[in-house]
């Protein structure tokens, strides 16, 4: 871990330890904080990097560094990271597989797929997802230009033709806002078009 500073600003390069690069012939995809400060880092050969961040008396502080490995997840590039709103020891986990899974991380018999999300075609584009508020929904774009809906306690997808919107490519990324019932979503197509639903 090497640290530096610029300008009363602290930046930690979590990547670089006395062993060498954390990320050796592989590449971070894509990020997330939960709320407690613990950071999550997917990477783009499925595995996902875990530490615990925090400001320490004016000190930047990252420790208790370790992985979470699935063998559903190994070798697929890892698109999206959500923490479960509801649920701190569960990720929601989008890799380009074409499933989306919400994964029991902190378990006696390691990590645990506990729920899949298929519908959303995710192969050879960066396609993201979300969750509601509350958990109890993903959205999430798709190459095929539709966004996919699924209600987490059924596991089961929406038809979400209503919200098609005839973009010429993929639904790229999704948003949920935390205080209505209510997603954005973009992607390729006329004039790049972000498009707000109430749900």
């Amino acid at each position: 871990m090497s640290r530096t500073g610029l300008a009363s600003r602290i930046k930690i390069n979590l990547t670089t330890t006395v062993q060498g690069s954390i990320f050796d012939q592989v590449h971070p995809n894509c990020l997330t904080f939960s709320d407690a400060g613990r950071l999550f880092v997917g990477d783009s050969r499925g595995q996902i990097h875990v530490w615990d961040v925090a400001l320490r008396h004016g000190n930047l502080i990252a420790e208790n560094h370790f992985r979470i490995v699935h063998k559903e997840l190994d070798g697929d590039q890892i698109n999206a990271i959500t923490v479960h709103p509801e649920h701190l020891n569960q990720l929601i986990v989008h890799s380009r597989d074409n499933c989306i899974r919400l994964l029991e991380y902190e378990s006696s018999r390691g990590p645990k797929v506990k729920q899949r999300f298929f519908g959303s075609r995710c192969k050879d584009m960066p396609c993201l997802s979300t969750s509601s508020p509350d958990g109890q929904f993903i959205v999430s774009g798709s190459e095929d230009g539709k966004p996919r809906i699924w209600d987490t306690s059924l596991e089961q997808g929406y038809n979400t033709r209503q919200y098609e919107c005839k973009l010429l490519d993929l639904v790229s990324d999704c948003a949920w806002n935390p205080r209505y019932n209510m997603f954005a979503t973009s992607g390729f197509g006329q004039n790049f078009p972000v498009l707000v639903y109430v749900y």
